[in-house]
């Protein structure tokens, strides 16, 4: 469902525009990009990255493990992303206005650094995140929100992580003076890195492992709605 109510920016407003699915008239975004090198990197791709428009679910897994190389560095990383991007809206009112997307997800995230692997100057990297943007299509100007975390772990020594939780609800949100007449089109993204990384010539014993799961049966994220008010 897309509405477009144009109206002034007061306190109790309805919606200047508010977006569910099925995201009519919107682009899919589903990115990903995978790196693989180093005879001790292992990359697992278990679900590549994907966005239904027409109900609004994002998907994507990914595994990384990395050991010692004699003849090179070992490095194995993943970044995923997935949501919407085009849905247009035009305020009949000059004013400020606060654009935010709403994801429920289930997810499961986990990582871990030997201490080998971290007196190596090893490096595990575990992200999942929210952002929306906005495009001012007659000027050409983009607003970019600040990135929500929903998990930001980055290991330079021995740890390991592992969590996880069941229709969470997560929040992007940009507050941003719109000019009444121009086109905007928002962008809303749910997305997720991992990094497993261990220099050349390690000592034995030095491992990383990073991993994201938004793909197996019941997880994922749910975009449920944006509004602009």
């Amino acid at each position: 469902m897309v509405s477009l109510l144009l109206m002034s920016p007061v306190s109790g407003a309805t919606n200047v525009a508010s977006f569910s699915a099925p995201f009519t008239g919107a682009t899919a975004i589903h990115h990903q990009d995978a790196v693989s090198q180093g005879c001790g990197a292992q990359l697992t791709v278990s679900t590549a990255a994907s966005f239904v428009l027409s109900t609004g679910v994002g998907t994507g897994a990914a595994s990384a493990k990395s050991s010692p190389c004699s003849s090179s560095d070992s490095q194995a990383t993943y970044d995923a992303i997935v949501g919407v991007n085009g849905l247009a809206f035009t305020p009949a009112t000059t004013g400020t206005y606060t654009t935010t997307a709403q994801w429920n997800v289930t997810w499961n995230a986990s990582g871990s650094m030997s201490g080998k692997a971290a007196a190596a100057g090893g490096q595990t990297t575990v992200e999942i995140w929210v952002l929306v943007k906005l495009h001012d299509s007659t000027t050409g100007k983009t607003f970019v929100g600040k990135t929500f975390f929903v998990v930001r772990k980055d290991m330079t020594t021995a740890a390991k992580y592992s969590g996880g939780k069941t229709g969470a609800l997560y929040m992007a949100s940009l507050s941003h003076g719109l000019t009444a007449g121009d086109k905007y089109q928002v962008y809303a993204v749910l997305g997720f890195d991992i990094a497993a990384v261990i220099p050349q010539a390690s000592p034995a014993g030095s491992v990383t492992s990073a991993a994201v799961d938004l793909g197996s049966p019941g997880h994922g994220g749910t975009l449920t709605s944006i509004t602009v008010a």
